[in-house]
């Protein structure tokens, strides 16, 4: 019954419903099995955010979006040969000359 109740917490369709739930869960324990719902208040945030970082992780796997373009990522590694470079790599070189 009790892996039953925790089980909607991990159902629900988004984060404000999953708090709703599990303090639903927790007060309906606490005077049956004090010890689990104790226990449930205290890890179920952090295995509820695990749970739904883990989901998300999951989705970004397989899907085919990218959080930054390949377009965009080209365009950290292209050389630049504008006037601004060049005059910083001559003014590196008198440094270091001198």
């Amino acid at each position: 019954m009790v892996l039953a109740a925790v089980r909607t917490v991990f159902a629900q369709p988004d984060a404000a419903s999953a708090a709703e739930q599990l303090d639903e869960i927790v007060d309906k324990l606490t005077p049956r099995f004090p010890a689990v719902a104790e226990l449930l208040a205290e890890a179920g945030v952090t295995r509820l955010a695990g749970a739904v970082l883990l989901e998300l992780h999951d989705e970004w796997q397989v899907v085919s979006r990218r959080y930054l373009s390949e377009g965009s990522m080209a365009l950290l590694d292209r050389p630049a040969d504008d006037d601004a470079t060049k005059e910083v790599d001559g003014a590196r070189a008198r440094l270091l000359a001198s």
